[in-house]
């Protein structure tokens, strides 16, 4: 009986390890660059642009911005998406502390 319920509970944390090690969630991702990145969490993982954009800025690659502008130039020249960088690049400072309504009204007047 011993043997029987010692078998049952290491099967059971197996299946509870095997589960945590799914990648897509985990944050445990590495990419080279914010286009790779951006496709594996819109195609793959079917995430808007622009949240797909702030998940890779925060989560997989090591990149810092302060202001709206910085963020805006990297997304920029890391693939452009002029459709979704503005909300992304918004989004991404809020999350880390250094959105402010008043740096977002001087990016939208340039």
């Amino acid at each position: 009986m011993h043997r029987f319920l010692a078998t049952g509970l290491a099967l059971t944390v197996a299946l509870a390890l095997a589960a945590c090690g799914d990648d897509h969630h985990g944050g445990n991702e590495h990419y080279d660059n914010l286009m790779d990145c951006v496709t594996d969490h819109t195609a793959d993982e079917g995430l808007p642009e622009a949240q797909a954009i702030v998940t890779c800025l925060v989560d997989h690659l090591d990149q810092h911005f302060t202001t709206l502008q910085a963020c805006l130039d990297y997304v920029t020249a890391n693939g452009g998406y002029a459709d979704s960088r503005m909300a992304a690049c918004e989004d991404y400072l809020r999350q880390t502390g250094h959105g402010s309504d008043a740096a977002t009204a001087v990016a939208h007047v340039h």
